[in-house]
């Protein structure tokens, strides 16, 4: 009887694995513990930056409230690019030890200093550094994206929020000083920062800034450009509107807050406060979802 050759090829399962078969899984196993312990080896060396993350993200009047999503709309970004780059041929590369020796100078002193600033940002290079020697020029440049990305929900932004912060507090208080003249609380503008309503007076203290808008604005809208493939004129017109849009939010929130402690007063204003900046975040991500979806984004 003769075989039946389309069947046997078509499960080449039932054929035997052969030498070239055993240096596939050797490789494979080899590639794996490689993997196992430099993410061990990147764990071990930032350890004090991986430990400080929670308070980042969720400590009182943080700017990284949205840090904790970031990692997981990283993981989208690659899940979404994985049909184009799972096929990459893996060949590491020893020339990423050169700037991995490099990043060596700025990782001990920001360990040392505790500079979470400089930390982030030799984590990331690190990461880079790390794809480059484990699985090659090709993965580095399929990766880099949702690696970078994820400098969103870590602590790299000091030097924009010290520069930021006091021009940002003045729109938002004016913003939030024609909202509630538009909506008839009949508002007196006091020295500085401070609003008088009828039964309530507030400051537009830094932590109301909108600063901490703008920084998640910037990350979500960030997001939807790299996952939507929109026309560059889509591009544009998202990243046009990441300054406007997060003042016009954070001016509507100053002024529910006002509106809530002339109403209800001054310890309902701090509770909607306190939770108020997480209905911002929504807020800014749904609007953002459906313009995003006008704009092009099928998927």
């Amino acid at each position: 009887m003769t075989p039946d050759v389309s069947a046997t090829a078509a499960n080449p399962t039932d054929l035997p694995s052969g030498p070239t078969g055993v240096m596939q899984a050797q490789a494979g196993r080899q590639l794996l513990v490689l993997c196992c312990i430099t993410l061990a080896a990147i764990l071990f060396a930032f350890a004090p930056l991986l430990r400080a993350l929670p308070d980042v993200w969720f400590g009182y009047e943080t700017y990284y409230a949205h840090g904790a999503v970031v990692p997981l709309c990283a993981a989208f970004i690659i899940w979404d690019r994985w049909p184009r780059i799972k096929d990459l041929p893996v060949r590491g590369s020893s020339w990423a030890l050169l700037p991995g020796v490099l990043l060596l100078l700025f990782m001990w002193p920001s360990l040392r200093s505790d500079m979470h600033s400089l930390m982030s940002v030799t984590f990331i290079a690190v990461l880079l550094c790390s794809t480059w020697f484990v699985a090659g020029w090709q993965w580095l440049r399929a990766l880099f994206v949702p690696i970078a990305y994820l400098a969103f929900g870590l602590p790299v932004f000091g030097v924009i929020i010290d520069r930021l912060t006091q021009p940002l507090q003045h729109t938002s208080a004016t913003l939030a000083f024609e909202m509630l003249r538009l909506a008839g609380q009949h508002p007196l503008k006091g020295e500085g920062t401070i609003i008088y309503l009828n039964e309530y007076a507030m400051d537009v203290g830094v932590p109301c800034s909108g600063l901490k808008t703008l920084l998640a604005v910037i990350a979500i809208v960030t997001f939807f450009v790299i996952v939507a493939r929109l026309r560059v004129w889509a591009n544009l017109v998202l990243i046009a509107l990441v300054l406007p849009l997060s003042l016009l939010v954070n001016g509507f929130r100053i002024m529910l807050i006002g509106v809530v402690g002339n109403t209800w007063g001054d310890a309902a204003a701090h509770t909607f406060h306190d939770y108020s900046g997480y209905i911002s975040l929504i807020i800014c991500s749904v609007a953002l979802y459906y313009l995003t979806r006008a704009l092009g984004w099928k998927s």
